[in-house]
């Protein structure tokens, strides 16, 4: 890989790992909050605020696995059977909010009690997609090779097909922004839609009908970011259900002009705010890129053993070794 291609992989890697923990830890404190609720209470949320549960800028279990799979790809992206698993389970801190399978599958490894494949559980939740946009951006010269990564990683923790095809979609969203800004072309929604929809890998899914119900929202972009929220939330349950809190982040994403718009719209639609503004957060700063993060953003972000500061190491260690573009 050429130095300057090269140095936008780095800047889109870390914009990627960056903005879905900013996603995540602006969505926390609103999580499972409806949208006229936040509203009503807060009026927008723009800025890291403290919670009942987390001081302003932390981050929850949405990027603990993200750093996990960042680790991972460090260590072997071929991502060998179990690696994800011993990661995700060395990294565990339970107070971060984990789902309780999860939580319980990861209690039960670090204890020796059961194989890594054990993790993986029939659920149709988002955790399999909350943490995957870097991994697209990682693999973003081949979609093909982005689709089977991303099946292969929600496998770790869930198998039901409407979480892997969240996963899925979620990953190839980023990749395609991702491969949007190296080639220097705008990241428009309907065509980017329309390229999900034709991948072996979605098109025969659970995802593909919730996808196809984001085109004739294709015109977002023209509305204010609180129209945007309502459209959102008048479309899809903001719940944790990937075909539904899925399109939420990828219709934010991908109507934005700017990355705090894609994140701010997708924690604002209410719901699973945290991880909707993570995976929002993860393909929109595939695009935009590190430098695009607001600086009160990245102020107030945790920075501590495996915090702000080493996750952007982390994406510049990658960018090094990616496949070249």
């Amino acid at each position: 890989m050429n130095g300057d291609l090269q140095q936008l992989m780095e800047d889109s890697l870390a914009g990627s790992a960056l903005a879905l923990f900013a996603g995540d830890a602006l969505g926390a404190p609103v999580e499972g909050l409806h949208l006229s609720t936040i509203a009503q209470h807060t009026g927008w949320v723009a800025e890291m605020e403290a919670g009942v549960r987390f001081p302003a800028g932390t981050y929850t279990d949405d990027t603990q696995l993200m750093v996990g799979i960042l680790q991972a790809l460090a260590e072997d992206d071929a991502l060998p059977a179990g690696l994800l698993a011993q990661r995700f389970a060395a990294n565990y801190e339970p107070w971060r909010g984990y789902g309780s399978s999860t939580g319980e599958a990861l209690r039960r490894l670090r204890a020796g009690e059961i194989p890594a494949q054990a993790l993986s559980r029939p659920s149709f939740g988002n955790g399999g997609a909350m943490g995957i946009a870097p991994l697209g951006v990682y693999f973003s010269r081949d979609p093909a090779e982005v689709a089977e990564r991303a099946d292969a990683a929600c496998r770790t923790t869930h198998h039901h097909p409407e979480a892997i095809g969240g996963a899925v979609a979620v990953a190839c969203c980023a990749a395609l922004a991702a491969r949007s800004r190296f080639s220097g072309q705008a990241l428009e929604m309907r065509s980017v839609l329309e390229r999900l929809l034709a991948m072996p890998a979605l098109r025969d899914t659970p995802m593909a009908a919730p996808l196809a119900r984001l085109d004739p929202l294709s015109g977002l972009p023209r509305l204010t970011p609180r129209a945007r929220a309502e459209a959102l939330a008048g479309s899809f349950e903001a719940t944790l259900r990937a075909v539904e809190s899925v399109p939420i982040a990828i219709g934010a994403a991908l109507s934005a002009a700017s990355l705090r718009e894609a994140v701010e719209v997708a924690v604002n639609t209410g719901g699973d705010s945290d991880t909707q503004g993570a995976m929002a957060g993860g393909i929109a700063g595939a695009y935009f890129g590190a430098e695009a993060l607001p600086a009160s953003w990245l102020a107030v972000m945790e920075n501590g053993a495996q915090g702000r500061d080493y996750i952007r190491a982390l994406a510049k260690r990658l960018a090094a070794q990616a496949p070249a573009a």
